[in-house]
């Protein structure tokens, strides 16, 4: 799972009186509702389940139960089901009533687990004087990442598109998709992280200068919405989490596309079937409304949670 920018947590997830717990869901008996099947119902109980029990954390900062509970999620998520149960599950309506504070609550565990894993390669890298780089590969979801950066690149190039300038919007406090994507293709001369966190950014430019990519890797404290320089891109990055929601996200888009020079190619970052609890969903039609152009959709089956897509300025 690949966090890439902090959401705003609703006032119901405040941690006023160090307590998450706001948002209530109705109790629910663990009785299989008619039309639904007991696979649909038992994955709807043990979702919801998740979700009160991450809600009612006093933190969401790394640890034993707060893993344990993330990593439940997520293997519920990456699972292959039947369309049926899929739909079933997400037009369920105490799905529809949590979904989006479950992702909210997804977006500030994987900042705080980025923050850390961070700061810790950062400590680890002044105590060695060779290989900080290979220091990354610790981080507990590397593998995640380096398989979505590897799908990412073989798509653009399997499309015609080289990521010679690059820029990726909500980047977050550790942008590995980045220092993967400079390592992955010897042609990307420069990569522009952007987010709108200023802890974010502090932590990815330090990490960024501990294994020595500060040469090819920037990072600025920037809103996607207030950013000017779009049209020097050849490929821009959309993490997964950047706005708030799907109208946001299309305003960016538009803003992109009324920025960037014919033939840039936009990196879109979704979810489909149940992974759409943990990240929202942007459809190629979407992208075609802004007046993009779309190559290629790609739904990952594997570990991998985000789908790609690739599309291009007409």
């Amino acid at each position: 799972m690949v966090h890439q920018q902090l959401l705003p947590m609703d006032s119901h997830l405040s941690t006023n009186g160090g307590v998450l717990c706001q948002h209530v869901i109705k109790p629910h008996q663990h009785k299989h509702s008619p039309g639904l099947s007991s696979a649909s119902q038992d994955l709807i109980h043990e979702i919801v389940a998740i979700y009160k029990e991450l809600s009612c954390l006093p933190s969401l900062e790394p640890g034993a139960t707060t893993n344990k509970l993330f990593s439940r999620l997520v293997g519920i998520c990456i699972k292959q089901y039947k369309a049926e149960t899929v739909c079933d599950v997400l037009d369920h309506p105490q799905i529809l009533q949590l979904i989006k504070h479950l992702r909210n609550i997804c977006s500030t565990g994987e900042y705080l687990l980025e923050c850390q894993w961070s700061q810790k390669i950062i400590q680890d890298a002044y105590s060695y004087t060779e290989n900080q780089p290979e220091l990354l590969k610790n981080f507990v979801y590397y593998d995640n990442y380096h398989d979505l950066t590897k799908l990412e690149l073989h798509a653009m190039l399997g499309c015609g598109v080289v990521p010679r300038t690059v820029v990726f919007v909500g980047s977050g406090p550790m942008p590995l998709s980045s220092i993967l994507l400079a390592d992955m293709c010897s042609d990307t001369t420069i990569i522009r992280n952007l987010d709108i966190d200023k802890d974010a950014i502090d932590i990815a430019s330090e990490l960024v200068s501990v294994i020595g990519k500060e040469k090819r890797i920037q990072n600025f404290l920037c809103d996607g919405m207030e950013y000017t320089g779009f049209g020097q891109a050849d490929v821009i990055f959309l993490a997964a989490l950047v706005g708030c929601d799907h109208q946001q996200k299309m305003q960016l888009l538009k803003r992109i596309y009324d920025q960037c020079k014919p033939g840039t190619a936009v990196m879109v970052r979704s979810a489909h079937s149940l992974r759409a609890l943990l990240y929202p969903v942007i459809e190629p039609e979407d992208l075609v409304k802004c007046g993009f152009l779309v190559d290629i959709e790609l739904h990952p089956h594997n570990q991998v949670v985000n789908s790609v897509i690739l599309a291009r300025r007409a």
